[in-house]
């Protein structure tokens, strides 16, 4: 527990389940499944002055926004729950990478059992997982997966505490019967921690059961639901390439799956599927001082077109901004993703000298003329999505196609290029 020097406001955090001693003297936050935040009176409730001024003091929400930042990245979670206390009422405050959204105020003196029941609830998800918004598909190892990766990896010399956080990632492809594929996250190349965005987490990973001692790269991120599907650009280029040909300066998507997109399509299949009636929320947290008739009528039509229910029982790979705030902000909304890719590549500011820097240059122009033959454009040609091959035919070649359109008329010169993107 944490008080800050003027006795007005406490932290309370909570540990996962089972995990009650740590290595360190002060909990850090892949220690920590759920903060408590206490406030003495009740009008530091955030929500309670949108609606009095529609406007709210920043610290009240600043307290609320860091803890949530820090569990989603630490725990690699899907969602997190903090608890505010403000005097003797409490609310309850869900984040995922597009909203916060906030339960009523309740007294937790007079009404301590609703308190227990999430708290209960929390410990036991329905979905798996250690709590509830744990991502089921990612695991801890066992010590004798860490003893197998050390072995693997016995050349590389990393530290203990490296292979001390890895995790298991399953990638579950789209098509029914095939079976998923596990890799260890065991070296963050790349990580984007900031709370409302795509999250992306960049690592190195190895494959279950292989023993050569090869590495991958596993992309997962938040795709905003307006934009393309990444994994249909890799595919395209692949059904691009004429008989014998093989790619060139591109990346190579080895696996890779919309889990947002599984989730849903699930539910629709199985009408048995337990789900839940998501109402609007007459408080939106993006703008509280929205008086615009036109637009809330506008809101309501596009919030018709979309599904009004949910899978009680599901992970949430999908965020839910649109759902509690009467469609204003579709394209808010977020699906999970999951990609691995070859080769591991090295940055390009890392070139060795000029002459491998022109080489880099050449072979990823190589690469993009082909994927523009594919009917694609990049779109976010940049230092960090150009990396430097080591081991390969090309020296250089592209990646990252999250940013990329389908387009047509390429055949006609270029003259006329349409774009299939939002």
């Amino acid at each position: 527990m944490h008080v800050d020097g003027n006795q007005k406001n406490a932290g309370i955090a909570m540990l996962f389940p089972g995990r009650s001693k740590i290595s360190t003297p002060v909990p850090q936050w892949q220690d920590i499944c759920l903060m408590l935040q206490y406030k003495s009176s009740p009008s530091d409730d955030p929500i309670s002055q949108i609606r009095s001024s529609g406007q709210v003091e920043e610290g009240c929400f600043i307290q609320l926004f860091q803890a949530a930042q820090n569990m989603l990245a630490a725990n690699r979670s899907l969602f997190v729950f903090v608890i505010g206390l403000y005097g003797s009422m409490a609310k309850i405050f869900r984040f995922d990478h597009s909203a916060v959204v906030a339960s009523p105020s309740f007294s937790y003196l007079a009404r301590p059992n609703m308190l227990r029941e999430f708290l209960w609830r929390f410990v036991n998800p329905a979905a798996g997982g250690t709590v509830v918004g744990s991502d089921p598909s990612i695991t801890i190892p066992t010590s004798d997966d860490l003893q197998w990766a050390t072995s693997i990896l016995r050349d590389r010399e990393l530290p203990v505490e490296v292979l001390g956080s890895s995790r298991w990632y399953t990638v579950e492809p789209p098509t029914r019967g095939v079976t998923p594929r596990q890799f260890l996250a065991f070296r963050p190349i790349d990580v984007h921690t900031a709370l409302f965005s795509r999250a992306t987490m960049v690592w190195e990973v190895l494959g279950r059961g292989e023993e050569s001692g090869q590495t991958y790269v596993l992309k997962d991120a938040w795709r905003a639901v307006w934009s393309n599907v990444e994994t249909g650009f890799y595919e395209r280029i692949r059904r691009s390439l004429a008989t014998g040909e093989e790619l060139f300066g591109i990346a190579d998507m080895i696996c890779g799956t919309d889990l947002g997109g599984l989730e849903i399509s699930r539910a629709m299949r199985d009408p048995a599927t337990p789900s839940v009636k998501l109402e609007a929320s007459e408080v939106d947290l993006r703008n509280a001082t929205e008086k615009s008739s036109r637009h809330t009528r506008a809101a309501k039509r596009r919030h018709a077109e979309r599904p009004s229910v949910m899978n009680a029982n599901a992970p949430c790979h999908r965020t839910i901004s649109s759902f509690g705030n009467l469609g204003r902000h579709p394209k808010d909304d977020r699906t999970h993703m999951r990609l691995v890719f070859r080769p591991l590549g090295r940055p390009l500011e890392d070139f060795k000298d000029t002459k491998e820097l022109a080489q880099v240059l050449r072979d990823a122009i190589i690469g993009h003329r082909q994927v523009y033959k594919a009917g694609i454009l990049h779109r976010d040609v940049s230092i960090d999505n150009i990396m430097i091959a080591n081991g390969q035919p090309y020296k250089g070649f592209i990646t990252d196609f999250d940013m990329s359109a389908f387009c047509t008329g390429i055949e006609r010169g270029g003259k006329t290029v349409s774009f299939e993107s939002p």
